[in-house]
Order: structure tokens, then sequence, then C-alpha cells
């Protein structure tokens, strides 16, 4: 079904939280009155800004609930059809462990119980967009304008709300095929060894083309990162920050870490044999740089 770049007149929130016209009401939550921040700013761990759930909750305001991603669909095939709705919930498995298990063990016995990460699991809504005319076979280009014009339809500016006004996600054929092939059960994509980590497009709506060597404004997040990026996000660095860079013809991927390069099919110029891995998020300080400096 199509789902139309919506304004807020067209979609309106009774409860000034984010609501999509793709969604059957306005989204709401039992914790969400009107002394929950003043209830949340007394607890203990409102104050652990380590904590990922609690960088989220501290930074989200208004729109910023639900958090979540704008998905556009560029693939369209009968065989896609069979498997759309089972790459979603594969997606959403990822990211609902991702947060219980990227702090580690270090809240298991925290006295809230784990509330932060519980109220994260419950606030996580994506909107999923889907138009075969407009989308079949979109570039990254075209999806990159199409983002901008529904954030501004909405009366919103570009990194407003994180991630939703910041970043958009894309699945095309390589992405449902990967995401489709990686292990049912999270916990055991972490062991090594079996499929490939599926992964899913990211598209940072600022980038503006020939201004930083390397980046080309999306790149590849294997889809166990996608929480952890989020929590990046909210911690002020950008897309830009994070995104590996790459020689043209290679498409970045993100893992958590330095990153690595895969080729782009769609490249007919001569294909590179070394790929830049790094990321401008060392700042000059990691052993890369110092030692190219010596």
């Amino acid at each position: 079904m199509a789902q139309p770049a919506d304004s807020r007149e067209g979609s309106p929130s009774l409860n000034n939280f984010f609501h999509h016209s793709s969604w059957p009401a306005p989204w709401s939550h039992p914790e969400f009155d009107t002394e929950h921040e003043e209830r949340w700013w007394q607890q203990p761990w409102y104050r652990d800004e380590q904590r990922s759930a609690v960088q989220l909750i501290t930074h989200a305001v208004g729109e910023a609930w639900p958090w979540g991603f704008f998905i556009y669909r560029t693939v369209y095939t009968p065989e896609s059809d069979q498997v759309w709705s089972a790459c979603l919930e594969k997606i959403d498995r990822y990211i609902h462990w991702e947060i219980d298990h990227v702090d580690g063990d270090r809240y298991a016995d925290a006295e809230d119980h784990g509330f932060p990460e519980r109220l994260v699991h419950e606030t996580y809504k994506n909107v999923i967009l889907e138009d075969k005319e407009r989308w079949d076979g979109a570039s990254v280009a075209q999806i990159r304008k199409d983002f901008k014009d529904l954030i501004a339809s909405r009366g919103a500016r570009i990194g407003e709300v994180v991630p939703r006004y910041s970043v958009c996600l894309v699945i095309d054929q390589q992405c449902l095929d990967s995401i489709m092939n990686a292990f049912e059960d999270p916990e055991e994509s972490m062991h090594g060894g079996g499929p490939r980590m599926g992964f899913i497009t990211m598209i940072d709506p600022m980038f503006v083309p020939g201004n930083f060597d390397g980046y080309f404004g999306f790149m590849r997040v294997e889809i166990n990162k996608l929480w952890w990026l989020t929590v990046q996000f909210n911690s002020s660095f950008s897309m830009r920050d994070i995104c590996p860079r790459v020689q043209p013809g290679k498409i970045p991927v993100y893992d958590g870490d330095l990153g690595y390069a895969d080729d782009d099919p769609s490249w007919s110029g001569p294909r590179p044999v070394t790929p830049i891995t790094h990321r401008s998020i060392c700042k000059g300080d990691c052993h890369e740089h110092q030692g190219m400096q010596e």
C-alpha cells in the first residue's frame, strides 16, 4: 500500500507525539502522563549519562516519541512481497536484542529493574513507506530528496528529531537478501561463522556532493548496530562523523567499529583496488593517523 509523505495537518497527533497517516491511531503510552518528566528526573537512572537507553530518553521530547525511522522500500518483485513482512520483523528483532545487550550486563542488578530499557523497547515504532510507482528501484539521490521534502512537509527541520528526522533507511534488493539470509536469532550472529550479517542502507539528508573526500552521504548499516547508531546520534555525532570513508565504486558498511567496504554493483567506472575504510570520528589521534604523521 502506498504511504504518502503526509503533512502534520493531514495526520494530526492528539497528544503532541509523532504520528503518521499509515498508523491506525495516534500513538500513546501509559508512562506518558502530565507528570512523567518530573517523575523521571527524580530517579537515579536519569542521571546515568553512560547508559544507552538513558541517552535517548533524556534527549527525546514531544515528537521524538515514539522513536524510530522512516524506512523506504525500493524493491517490489513478487519474491520480495513474500518475505517483506518477515524482513521487517527481523529488523525489529535485532534492534530489540541490541537494546538489551549493548551495555552488557552492567545494569542487570539495577534497582530500576531495567525501566529505561523497557521504555525504549515499548516506544520503538517505524514508518514504512511503500509506493511501487514512485520508489521501485529508486536511487539514493531520489530517496534523499523525497526524505527532505517529507521532513519539510511536516514543518520540521533535518535533525530536529533523532533518529527519525536525522537519517532515513532504505531496503533494496541487496539489503533484503542480506537480511533474509542472516541468522533468525541475533544471538547466533555474534558467535562468528554462518551467514553474513544483514544490512540496511542509511541516507544522510544533509549530504552535499563534493564537500568531503570519501564520503558520499549513504552507507550500509549492519542490522545489529541500528540501536547503537541511534545512541551515537543522540550523543551529537552525525552520520558524516561515523561513516567509513571509501573510494568511488565502493559502498561503506558500518559495523560498530572501523567498518569495511562492499563493491557498488551500480558502479560503471574503474574498480578501486584499495578501499578507504577509515572513519573521521577518530579526530586524528588513532594509530592509523599517528602512523601517517610519523
